[in-house]
Order: structure tokens, then C-alpha cells, then sequence
């Protein structure tokens, strides 16, 4: 199990990129798209994405028209049809762990607007909307890709119980946990950022932060309207 790799300089970067070519992955949970555009941009390929939400999948059909889409539940998709590809993001739900994962976003409607301007959306889209951890074990053991990429609260690593079985499933194959620089320029911390605290510590405190770059982009949209109050 891969669980470091260095954080290269920009100039390193390109010339990997160049090296490699642009590298097939699967998003086995598309979503609008966030995970397929930020793979993108560092180089890989999208070959298909998948979504049990038909009006995810129409958003993420818009951005991504050269990708193949599949409206399917992967808890229920037969995963022998997901094409081959080297790497596999996955977003996955544990509502065991997530803190609001087992909480109903709903009473009873069938829809819910979060704004009361709108005919909301389906009760279905509040529910399960992402892979599951055993998903992604199946799709592993049958694909054998070169990576699996794993996204999910801080939660599904230190609360849920079948953790380190899950993580021993995967452990024969290529799996790379993100270290703390790399964790911090995810969030775009800059790399002298200190963050004190043992390893544990350190990656619980970088997963509850807010990105650097979110903040910058709401402080920066802000700006006018305070200079207007001025």
C-alpha cells in the first residue's frame, strides 16, 4: 500500500504530465462534476460518469460531453459493465460515520426546496447519493485498477467500525493516502503553513478546515458590497 508520495515542484509536475499522457479514471460518483473537472484539470481522462440523480447527470453530461454517462445506482449497478481505467474516484457515503449521514433531510415530502422559490428536488436526491465503502471494494477487487481515490468526511476513518477491515480489503491493492503536504495543498494551504499536532491531529485539523481558495473567493466577492457601505 502506497501511503506517501512527495509534493513535486511545478516544473516536475509538467514534465510527469507530459510523461504519462492523460491517465483514464471512472467517477463512480459524478455528481455535478467537482471531482471529473478537478482530474481533469491535473491530467487524467474522463471515461465515464456515474449518478443515480438523472438531473446530476444532466449537468454533468453539459460539462463533460466527451465522457460516457450512466444514470444507475452503483450500489445496484452490475460494476462487470464499468469500463477499465487506471484510476477510480470515489465519494463515498458511510452514514455510519458521517455526523448528519443518517439523518433524514426530509419529513415526509416528496420534494424539498431549500429556497421556497422553486419546486425543490426530488426526495430522492436528499437520500443516498453516493457509492458505499463496500461499493468501492467490489469495484477494486474486480477492475484492479492502479489507484482508487477515496473521498469522505474525516469520520468514516475514525468512527466507523468496519474501517480497518474495509482498509485491509484494499490493502493488496494501490492505495495512496494523502500525507499531511499533500492534505495541505489540497486545501491550498501554502506549504509553510504550520499545523502543529501529531499526524492523527494534523489530517483531522486540514479535513475540518475550509479551502483557502473558497474563503479568498467569497472574501474577494464581498468587497464591493462593503465598499458600497463605506
Amino acid at each position: 500500500m502506497l501511503r506517501y508520495a512527495p509534493v513535486l515542484p511545478p516544473d516536475e509536475l509538467t514534465r510527469l504530465k507530459a510523461a504519462l499522457g492523460l491517465i483514464p479514471f471512472v467517477d463512480l460518483f459524478s455528481g455535478c462534476g467537482g471531482s471529473s473537472r478537478g482530474l481533469e484539470k491535473a491530467g487524467y481522462r474522463l471515461l465515464l460518469g456515474i449518478n443515480h440523480d438523472p438531473v446530476a447527470v444532466s449537468t454533468h453530461r453539459a460539462n463533460h460531453p466527451h465522457a460516457e454517462h450512466q444514470c444507475e445506482d452503483i450500489h445496484t449497478y452490475d460494476k462487470r459493465n464499468l469500463p477499465c481505467a487506471q484510476v477510480y474516484w470515489a465519494s463515498i457515503l458511510c452514514t455510519e460515520a458521517s455526523k448528519a449521514g443518517g439523518r433524514k433531510r426530509y419529513r415526509g415530502q416528496q420534494r424539498l426546496s431549500l429556497t421556497g422559490k422553486d419546486e425543490g428536488a426530488k426526495a430522492a436526491t436528499f437520500v443516498q447519493t453516493r457509492a458505499s465503502a463496500l461499493d468501492v471494494l467490489a469495484v477494486t477487487e474486480l477492475h484492479q485498477p492502479a489507484a482508487v481515490l477515496v473521498e469522505n468526511v474525516a469520520e468514516f476513518a475514525t468512527d466507523w467500525e468496519l474501517f480497518d477491515c474495509w482498509l485491509g480489503g484494499v490493502d493488496d491493492c494501490t492505495l495512496h493516502m494523502l500525507s499531511v503536504p499533500e492534505l495541505k495543498q489540497v486545501q491550498r494551504f501554502p506549504a509553510d503553513y504550520i499545523i502543529l499536532g501529531n499526524q492523527t491531529e494534523a489530517i483531522l485539523q486540514i479535513g475540518n478546515a475550509v479551502s483557502v481558495n473558497a474563503a479568498r473567493w467569497l472574501g474577494e466577492r464581498l468587497l464591493p458590497s462593503l465598499a458600497l457601505a463605506a
